[in-house]
């Protein structure tokens, strides 16, 4: 079997029942992959480029890392499309010694989504949506049972009446909204339209040597902030009133000051005043940290002196 990470040439186009197709990009980039039980672990050979001369980013699964050396001697071009079951607002990114490490955590498994059969074409489908037209005769739309989870579709049925019956299973695209598939089965053809998830692209930093150069077990969930939450002003200084997804302690960041008050209290934990943006090196009560601003939130990253673990924390921009 074809293990998820396998590299490839480009995002392939994919229909309702394709499974997908990983193929390698650019020759010559040494990587390895490991399957932790919680995450994803890939490192890639980048000889020569420094963390501020890559540029990764991530569209629609697939994860693309570019960057060149000051001289231009060195480079790295290649790109991977994560499998179904990556947490892609949970990334982490480091570079040590040449060596590119990504740390992508799983999603928890989800329950089966159950999709009602209607008797009726729906009303309101995207011309986008994914369309898949499967036969079903002999068979009612209330003996029909369609089920969809971890980005597959289950259909089933059988009726003794005609002794028709059904059994099929479809691997969907990764950019299909299997939990908001629509069913309707009509004349003997059973009608599945399943919309497309929004495109979405998104930069992810890379953190310098001496950040993190092992293993870490990231803790919140990165999220992106909806557009418009923030002011100008905010978004290019990283000023403002952050709440933490790890444990609800607040940030407010002023110019070069970054302060942080235990979760609804002004209790301050901790504050430092050499905040640079995009990134700088704190000295907290709890340890020496990293913080990163990506343009709409603050990521905490670091040793922690509390039992020696590693602290990482999202602090996301209140409304």
């Amino acid at each position: 079997m074809m293990h998820p990470f396998a590299p490839f040439a480009a995002p392939s186009v994919l229909d309702a029942i394709m499974a997908e197709s990983l193929h390698h990009h650019k020759q010559g980039t040494r990587h390895h992959i490991h399957d932790l039980e919680h995450s994803y672990k890939l490192t890639l050979e980048a000889p020569g480029v420094r963390a501020d001369d890559l540029d990764v980013t991530l569209n629609e699964q697939v994860l693309k890392v570019v960057g060149k050396s000051k001289n231009a001697r060195h480079g790295i071009e290649v790109s991977f499309e994560l499998p179904r079951d990556a947490d892609v607002d949970n990334i982490h990114a480091t570079t040590v010694d040449g060596i590119v490490t990504f740390t992508i955590m799983k999603l928890t498994p989800r329950n089966p989504t159950i999709i009602p059969v209607s008797i009726y074409l729906p009303s309101d489908t995207e011309l986008s949506s994914y369309m898949l037209n499967i036969t079903a005769a002999g068979i009612s739309a209330s003996d029909i049972h369609v089920q969809t989870c971890d980005g597959m579709i289950k259909v089933e049925g059988k009726t003794e009446r005609t002794g028709a019956c059904i059994d099929k299973v479809y691997k969907l695209p990764t950019d299909a909204d299997a939990e908001s598939t629509t069913a309707s089965h009509i004349d003997g053809i059973l009608t599945l339209h399943v919309p497309r998830k929004p495109v979405r692209a998104q930069k992810i930093a890379v953190h310098p040597p001496g950040f993190m150069d092992e293993e870490v077990d990231l803790v919140t969930t990165a999220q992106q902030l909806g557009s418009g939450e923030l002011g100008d002003a905010a978004v290019s200084t990283g000023n403002g009133v952050f709440v933490s997804r790890f444990n609800g302690d607040r940030m407010e960041v002023i110019d070069a000051t970054m302060t942080i008050y235990a979760k609804d209290s002004n209790t301050v934990l901790g504050q430092v005043t050499n905040v640079q943006v995009p990134h700088f090196e704190a000295k907290f009560p709890w340890g020496n940290v990293y913080m990163v601003w990506d343009g709409q939130a603050w990521q905490e990253s670091g040793s922690s002196n509390v039992g020696g673990f590693l602290a990482n924390a999202r602090w996301e921009a209140t409304a």
